[in-house]
């Protein structure tokens, strides 16, 4: 019995059968497990950004309002100065 076992065990680790598939099951987590931390990072700039476009877009919106009913300058002036501004954020 001792040397059934032994036998079997000898040739189970000589087997090559299934290594492939544990390569891929390996190499496939570690992309998904890549994948999902550059996500995160891109996820929290891309909010960032879109934060600073709409403070942006407020801005620039509040000005003209005010600006029109105000003065009659150009609106070349009204957009360098919404630049300007937009560009501190």
């Amino acid at each position: 019995m001792s040397n059934s076992i032994r036998t079997t065990f000898s040739r189970f680790r000589r087997s090559q059968d299934g290594a492939v598939t544990v390569d891929w099951v390996v190499l496939t987590a570690a992309i998904v497990g890549l994948s999902a931390a550059v996500l995160s990072q891109v996820a929290e700039g891309a909010e960032t950004a879109s934060d600073k476009v709409a403070r942006c877009m407020r801005i620039t919106g509040n000005q003209v309002l005010r600006d029109q009913s105000t003065d009659n300058r150009s609106y070349e002036w009204r957009l360098a100065r919404a630049q300007r501004n937009c560009g501190r954020l």
